[in-house]
Parts: C-alpha cells; sequence; structure tokens
C-alpha cells in the first residue's frame, strides 16, 4: 500500500496473496508451503511413490550410496589386472554421477569376475561388431577415454541384445536373466 509504507524503500523477500475483495496483494505473515513445479515424490500412508527418479535417489542419499558402491567395483575392475589406464574410470566416478548406476549394474551380473585374455578378444569383437573400438595391449584392454569406458562397461553389462524374434540387435542397461 503506497500510502502507508512511504517511507519504506528496500525490498526484501516477502509472501504476498491477491485479495479479490480489495483487488490488492496482501503480505502473507506466518508459514507457506511452498511446491516446485515438477513434485520429485509423495510419501502418503508409509508408501514413497516417486514421479522424479533421479531427484528421488539425491533426496534421499542414494547418489552418494551409488558412488561408493561405484569406486568398490572400480577398484575390483583394477584387481582383475584386466584393464590399463583405470585413472580415468576413477576420476569419472568423481566427475559423472551417470556412470554410478552403470558400474552398480556391472557388479549385479558379475561378468567381470573371470575374464581371461579369450574373454577380452570377446569383447574386442563385440565393440567391433557394434561400431566401437576396443583396443588391447600386453594382455590387456586399455582406457584411453570417456568413450573407452562408455564401450567397455557396455560390453561387460550385456548392453548389446538381440531380439529372439525379429533377430534386431538392441541396447539397453535394463533386462532381467531369463532361463528356457
Amino acid at each position: 500500500d503506497e500510502e502507508t509504507n512511504k517511507s519504506k524503500k528496500s525490498f526484501g523477500t516477502f509472501r504476498t496473496k491477491f485479495n479479490t475483495e480489495s483487488n490488492k496483494l496482501e503480505i502473507l505473515k506466518g508459514e507457506t508451503i511452498n511446491l516446485d513445479e515438477r513434485i520429485d515424490c509423495i510419501y502418503f500412508e508409509e508408501t514413497f511413490y516417486i514421479f522424479q527418479k533421479t531427484q528421488f535417489e539425491q533426496i534421499t542419499g542414494l547418489t552418494e550410496e551409488f558412488k561408493e558402491h561405484a569406486e568398490t567395483i572400480a577398484n575390483e575392475l583394477i584387481e582383475t589386472k584386466m584393464f590399463e589406464g583405470m585413472d580415468l574410470l576413477k576420476k569419472q566416478i568423481q566427475e559423472n554421477p551417470a556412470i554410478h548406476k552403470k558400474l552398480v549394474r556391472l557388479k549385479k551380473i558379475n561378468n567381470y569376475q573371470n575374464l581371461t585374455e579369450k574373454s577380452l578378444n570377446k569383447m574386442i569383437k563385440i565393440a567391433k561388431r557394434y561400431g566401437g573400438k576396443l583396443k588391447k595391449n600386453n594382455g590387456k584392454i586399455v582406457i584411453e577415454n570417456e568413450t573407452d569406458i562408455d564401450l567397455t562397461i557396455k560390453v561387460l553389462v550385456d548392453f548389446y541384445k538381440t531380439g529372439e524374434f525379429s533377430g534386431k540387435p538392441y541396447g539397453t542397461f535394463s533386462g532381467k536373466e531369463l532361463t528356457a
């Protein structure tokens, strides 16, 4: 109200409501609830309903847990002594949260525990079939850049799949192992 607040010249943060009777904005006193444009989750009757998975994981601290698991899995990959240049993977874990879930998926599938030179050759062949290139040096897969990291993980998690009926190739991190 300009008439009653002439002496106040500074503006801070304040909340208002529009009064339809007086056609004026009125200052709200007390607490208010703000909702973002997009709701991440709702907790109702002891159940979480998740609408934004990534933000929910961040809110609940799962992001940090995924990072810890990713670091453990990177150490396990190093212990196989079948990869060269793993400092890049360690760096990616620190800088790129998207890699965390991929590594957790790798642990779930556990395809990296018994790697041999023959399985490394198979990895190179699979990567080549889908337009990628993995390099091998002294019996180890060479990791030189982010593309090598991504491709290595994709091959190890069985990202590349073939439809039983169509025979068409697909790429997905999801999937559940089936028994015939």
